[in-house]
């Protein structure tokens, strides 16, 4: 995807017979640099001398540091700002010619030093050359840049992000096919649509074998996560900045989002400004909090993999004793926000499910649904609903989810909303439907159950092939998410044949319990586990714990 409506900007004002003057700005790596440098090829192909000055944090403090190429070797005092100002100028204007047929490209114009900075909006203002500067937002810049637009001496071109279709036609474009919609999302999300981030990302993925072609598509079949060159990347941005800054954005990337509050309790206030105006973190209001979050995915992404991991323990208690302190209600502390419900109490039910307690984790997972609706956490909510409808209650969780799904924004809820529903009509088509939005959503293992079920109804009306074609899928969704096994994904297999209570029965039987054991959790009688136990031996063919076992495993 190119920037040809910026480029035939630029060059139809280039093409003119008096100076033009261009200020692209954008977050690092939209593609600032890249169209300069291709706008500069072109000029030059109309005829036009081309000149650069590169800027940098490191050089900001040398005066005229960009322009030095432009100074004699000799014969200058550097000192004497006002001499090199106007002995940078002349020489710049030597090269220009009396047609002015020169295009000055300045990168990097947030890190001008003073008098490098009044020099260009000199050149521009006296329209002694062309000028395409680029320039880092938001953040800091020097006055005379920021007057190039200001004053209309300079247009302003802002470079936005690709927003997800334009990611697509890219990958397209430079895998030479298509790319599986999840694996677009996942791409795009992560990228947020930043060119520089978006190839280092893919070049990531491919050379790791994460990102594959299978039967002329491309798509993820790895976590995706930040390569070594997009982690050494961000660590150069971060390198120069205050420690106080740096820190904000290490505890940021620990715990996002965090409360403002929060962060004045064990950072320098100043440091959180710092941040914020350099473009590395965003603070927003969430009803009556302010709260504070890494302004790009990248960032967390790639500090979560290059700090060490001592350091990521020790800011994770400097965080969990900062919330205590404040006295704060848990639905007060920000990412934390949804750890209680979400993640401790799942996972709680989840090893309930481990170990065959199929109704001890649907009454954990009840609780937890119930803690997150009384903090309005909708999407925790969901996610402990959906659970609930996986583990054979989608009747008592389908109407929840529904009304979550018409008060939530996004895409999620309603999917989780969808599979519920459909698993409570049994409708193969319903099913179908379902495990095309999970994928779509890159939920692998949700979409592999539900199209597992639709296979289960496919192939009970006589339709063996879409029964057949749905298996498949779901199976290499499975094999996506590694060594992986769930109540969902029994569908069509032999335990599909057990009910609910042999299931539960047998899962805990496999894991180890006795019969009395399990009796008591189930609070049943002795006798009536037994009987369940032998149903469950009979449906699957085994005689013995061992067996059983072995089946349920595989």
């Amino acid at each position: 995807m190119s920037r040809d409506a910026e480029m035939g900007w630029i060059l139809a004002k280039l093409k003119r017979p008096e100076p033009a003057a261009f200020v692209l700005a954008g977050a690092p790596g939209v593609g600032k640099t890249r169209l300069a440098s291709e706008a500069a090829k072109s000029a030059a192909g109309l005829g036009f001398i081309t000149a650069q000055a590169v800027a940098s944090r490191a050089a900001a403090a040398i005066p005229f540091g960009p322009f030095a190429p432009f100074l004699p070797e000799a014969g200058y005092s550097p000192g004497d700002l006002l001499g090199l100002l106007r002995m940078a100028s002349d020489a710049i204007l030597d090269r220009a010619g009396p047609d002015r047929r020169l295009l000055l490209v300045v990168d990097d114009a947030q890190f001008l030093d003073e008098g490098s900075a009044a020099l260009v909006h000199q050149l521009v203002q006296k329209g002694a050359c062309s000028v395409v500067a680029s320039l880092r937002t938001p953040g800091p810049a020097p006055e005379p840049v920021t007057a190039l637009w200001k004053d209309g001496l300079a247009e302003r071109i802002d470079l936005t992000t690709w927003g997800e279709q334009e990611t697509e036609a890219v990958l397209s474009a430079v895998l030479g096919g298509p790319v599986a919609i999840s694996s677009v999302r996942r791409l795009w999300e992560v990228s947020q649509g930043n060119a520089l981030y978006l190839r280092e990302l893919l070049i990531g993925a491919v050379d790791s074998g994460a990102l594959i072609e299978t039967g002329g598509i491309w798509s993820l079949r790895l976590p995706l996560t930040a390569p070594g060159r997009l982690v050494e990347l961000v660590a150069s941005r971060l390198s120069g900045l205050a420690p106080g800054t740096v820190a904000v954005i290490e505890l940021l990337a620990a715990g996002e989002p965090l409360g403002v509050p929060v962060l004045d309790k064990i950072t320098n206030p100043a440091g959180l400004e710092d941040a914020e105006a350099q473009g590395f973190v965003q603070v927003y209001q969430d009803g009556r909090r302010t709260m504070a979050r890494l302004a790009h995915p990248v960032y967390g992404e790639a500090l979560r993999q290059s700090l060490p991991r001592s350091r990521l323990r020790r800011i994770s208690a400097t965080l969990a004793s900062a919330i205590e302190a404040t006295g704060a209600r848990r639905r007060e502390v920000g990412s934390m926000l949804i750890y209680e419900p979400d993640l401790i109490e799942r996972g709680r039910a989840w090893l309930n499910v481990a170990t065959g307690e199929l109704s001890g984790a649907c009454e954990i997972l009840e609780a937890a649904a119930d803690q997150a609706a009384a903090v309005r956490l909708r999407v925790a909510e969901a996610r402990v609903l959906h659970d609930m409808a996986r583990l054979g209650q989608p009747g008592a969780v389908a109407p929840r989810l529904a009304a979550l799904a018409e008060s939530t924004d996004g895409d999620l809820v309603p999917a989780l909303a969808g599979h519920a529903a459909a698993l409570v009509t049994g409708n193969a088509s319903d099913l179908e439907a379902a495990g095309h939005a999970l994928e779509a959503l890159g939920a692998w293992l949700l979409a592999a159950e539900a199209y597992l079920a639709a296979a289960a109804a496919y192939r009970s009306d006589g339709y063996a092939r879409p029964a057949s074609a749905l298996t498949r899928r779901a199976g290499e969704l499975a094999a996506l998410c590694g060594d992986v096994s769930s109540p969902g994904l029994s569908f069509g297999t032999q335990t599909e044949r057990l009910t609910r209570r042999e299931r539960e029965v047998a899962g805990m039987a496999a894991a180890g319990a006795s019969s009395r054991e399990i009796a008591a959790k189930l609070v049943l009688s002795v006798r009536t586990v037994d009987n369940h136990l032998q149903n469950a031996y009979s449906k699957l063919g085994v005689t013995s714990r061992e067996e059983l076992a072995r089946v349920l495993r595989s």
